[in-house]
């Protein structure tokens, strides 16, 4: 099948670049060399076979996780009730599209057009193949989860767009001319419809979100699925997706060991478990916030005109304990880029409901987490633990919270490590996680209130045989 949509005129939407003079000529034709790099950005649309490319520099790239949660709030039950159900994901991704010629911005902007064109299907005939809306392939950075091996792929299809492309419906796309750039001045010299009087813009900003099509392609394999509840790969997920990180495993020890070395003294990790899968992340806090909130009954008494009172009668309860922490992750090298890609690829897996795992049962194990001196369980080693030699004094730091909403920025200023393959490993990642606790776990990560007895003479006593959570230090002497 050839490309598709074929060119016309002056405009050839499905390759790079308008290589042939069409009459009457226009200036800037051919190319500039850039079209031999390979950080191209490939759109399939499933309904037409359309397939749209840009040359393409990304300026932001984020991996949106989601779920939908139930979470009870009785008032009279110190524990919580936590419920995974279905999950969500999304990529957000901003570009910047240059052009070498008037040639090139004209058929930028006819590509974009083609795109918002799209945004809306035709009615589907249900017999039809359900395919996605949209396929998006970018090297190992969006894709299907399908590793290429040594070489990428030489697009010339739709269909070889859909094997690699991450299946998924765009709701928005939002146009921008860079007006610092300026525009291309074009004098056709020539009158009538076809006068140049239109600016051609020479560097394009566009945004786009993808959205994750679970329904579509039924019959193959999806680029993610959560792990199971034995914490193996569910039948029917791709496994490499989104970065097709496939490193040793043996490779653990030496790159952690090497790169704790490195960081130095204002480094910390971030220690994750779920289902029997690990990922063990050294790096920087960024940012850290605990929240935590209780429930209070209020009275109403009629002969106070102004506030509602608590009732003293009935017991404070928690309502919630969560955390918002956000760290980076850097990278040396391309060995070490490589295996953070691959734990995170672990991490997405672990962070929803597992894949055999009824919406409508039980709910399923929560993640564990250690982070020295932010989240650790009272009673934690005070030294802190060394995550190889020491794995079993970090296991006794875990606290089980359960994951909320997970975001993972690539920091494109740090820029890639690029092997022979044309595979980007990106040097930086900024990973923010959203965590609640369910009240349900024993000694050393539930904030207990303070026991206090009358005693003869008016005295009283204090008592709190768990106080070291979550500041895991002795702060106050009883009597």
């Amino acid at each position: 099948m050839s490309r598709q949509p074929r060119a016309k005129g002056p405009y050839e939407l499905s390759k790079l670049y308008h290589s042939l003079p069409v009459s009457p000529t226009w200036q800037n034709y051919g190319i500039d060399g850039s079209n031999n790099g390979r950080d191209i950005l490939w759109i399939g649309h499933g309904q037409t076979k359309f397939i749209i490319p840009f040359k393409a520099f990304i300026q932001d790239l984020k991996l949106n996780l989601t779920k939908d949660i139930e979470f009870s709030d009785e008032k009279d039950k110190w524990g919580k009730v936590y419920k995974e159900t279905v999950g969500d994901m999304t990529f957000g991704l901003s570009l910047k599209i240059p052009a070498h010629s008037v040639n090139e911005s004209r058929n930028n902007l006819a590509k974009i057009e083609a795109l918002q064109n799209l945004l809306m299907d035709s009615p589907r005939n249900m017999d039809d193949e359900v395919l996605a809306p949209f396929y998006v392939f970018m090297k190992n950075l969006i894709n299907s989860g399908k590793d290429f091996g040594g070489q990428l792929p030489n697009i010339s299809s739709f269909n070889q767009v859909k094997k690699h492309g991450f299946p998924c419906y765009l709701e928005k796309i939002t146009f921008e001319p860079d007006m610092d750039m300026g525009f291309f001045e074009y004098d056709s010299g020539i009158s009538g419809e076809q006068a140049n009087n239109f600016p051609f813009p020479k560097v394009i900003s566009l945004n786009l979100t993808l959205n994750y099509d679970a329904n579509s392609d039924v019959t193959e394999k999806k680029p993610i699925m959560a792990f199971t509840t034995e914490g193996n790969y569910a039948t029917g997920d791709n496994k490499f997706f989104p970065f097709l990180s496939i490193p040793e495993e043996t490779s653990l020890n030496k790159v952690f060991t090497e790169k704790l070395s490195f960081l130095g003294s204002q480094s910390t990790y971030i220690y994750i478990v779920r289902n029997g899968n690990k990922v063990l992340f050294p790096g920087f806090i960024n940012s850290f916030k605990r929240d935590y909130a209780t429930n209070h009954y209020q009275v109403e008494n009629k002969n106070i005109n102004v506030g509602r009172g608590r009732d003293h009668g009935i017991p404070t309860t928690p309502k919630k304990l969560s955390y918002l922490v956000e760290f980076s992750i850097p990278s040396r090298n391309a060995e070490e880029a490589e295996f953070n890609c691959y734990q995170i690829q672990k991490l997405m897996r672990m962070f929803y409901r597992p894949f055999d795992q009824n919406e409508t049962g039980e709910r399923g194990a929560p993640a564990e987490i250690y982070i020295p001196g932010f989240i650790e369980k009272g009673g934690a080693p005070r030294a802190i633990p060394d995550p190889i030699s020491q794995e079993n004094s970090l296991k006794s730091g875990l606290i089980k919270l359960n994951f909320e909403t997970m975001n993972l920025d690539i920091v494109s200023d740090s820029g890639f490590f690029e092997d022979s393959s044309g595979k980007m490993y990106p040097k930086a990642f900024k990973i923010s996680i959203d965590l609640s606790s369910d009240g349900e776990e024993e000694d050393g990560s539930v904030i207990y209130p303070y026991e206090v007895e009358k005693l003869d003479g008016g005295k009283i006593k204090i008592t709190n045989d768990n106080y070291l959570f979550p500041f895991n230090r002795k702060t106050v002497r009883f009597k």
